[in-house]
């Protein structure tokens, strides 16, 4: 990996994010950017006139944050604290195009807390925005151990597929298992043959690629609780899916399993963008 950029409020989901990350890094022996955006009128909702104060403390509290989770880090490789003015998800955007980083890692929820509806704005916004893939970590979800199980969830839809070649880049970081989850959604034939279809393309990828993996099929009336039921089965530690990006008249929008289960999901979700969709910055 070139580097992980990775978004803070320093909200506890996101420091638990950077935690994450350092995980990740340790393998690729990659730098991680820790970035927190001045954003005049809405950051802390705090006014134009008292955000240079305030960036002044954000700057001390990101050098201590940097500094506090150093030894997470591969030897010869280091946190950057980096302060860059704009809207977050913007922010986070433009940076990643201009470092060509490999990675972003935002906590799921921010500084408004955990009890939200719905996905943290940020964190929704940045899934929609950056242009690689963006791994998404609720604060319950903690540090514990190696990424050693993988679950690909695989319907009908052709975008289904796009996923697999990051979830194999991940797994070889960690030397992780793939478990590969067949979801039915309808009892046309038509549609699950599509499924079936698309299984065994990814098992011939999965094999040429020399990656441990298990295949799986269940039927499914909500892929979200059946995805995540499957990640308790099996006890797994990360769930890559694509996110469903869809344009509209006021510009792109998060498909809503996608959404339902970066919300929901309690294990960390990595949403891999489709190229048919994507667009650099959403306005």
């Amino acid at each position: 990996m070139k580097g992980i950029i990775v978004g803070t409020d320093f909200s506890e989901s996101s420091i638990n994010a950077l935690l994450h990350a350092t995980t990740i890094a340790d393998k690729a022996k990659c730098d991680i950017t820790l970035i927190w955006a001045k954003t005049p009128g809405t950051t802390l909702g705090l006014m134009s006139e008292n955000i240079n104060e305030y960036a002044d403390l954000a700057e001390k509290q990101l050098i201590k944050i940097a500094d506090d989770h150093k030894t997470f880090m591969p030897k010869g490789n280091k946190i950057i604290p980096k302060i860059v003015e704009g809207r977050v998800h913007q922010v986070l955007a433009r940076e990643a195009l201009e470092m060509q980083a490999d990675l972003v890692v935002v906590g799921a929820h921010g500084i408004s807390g955990e009890d939200e509806v719905f996905i943290g704005n940020n964190a929704y916004r940045t899934v929609i925005s950056v242009n690689c893939p963006v791994l998404t970590i609720r604060n319950q979800t903690k540090v514990s151990r190696a990424l050693t199980d993988i679950i690909v969830p695989i319907d009908y839809s052709i975008e289904s597929r796009q996923k697999v070649p990051i979830a194999v880049k991940f797994a070889k970081l960690f030397s992780a298992k793939i478990h590969v989850l067949g979801l039915y959604t309808s009892d046309l034939r038509d549609v699950r043959q599509l499924v079936d279809a698309y299984m065994h393309t990814v098992d011939k990828y999965l094999k040429s690629n020399n990656i441990r993996y298990q295949m799986y099929k269940r039927e499914s009336f909500n892929t979200t609780e059946t995805t995540v039921n499957f990640a308790d089965e099996i006890d797994a530690n990360l769930i890559v899916i694509m996110t469903e990006q869809t344009t509209d008249f006021t510009g792109i929008w998060l498909g809503s399993q996608a959404r339902d289960m970066i919300n929901n999901s309690r294990y960390p979700v990595l949403s891999v963008t489709s190229s048919d969709f994507f667009s650099p910055y959403a306005k």
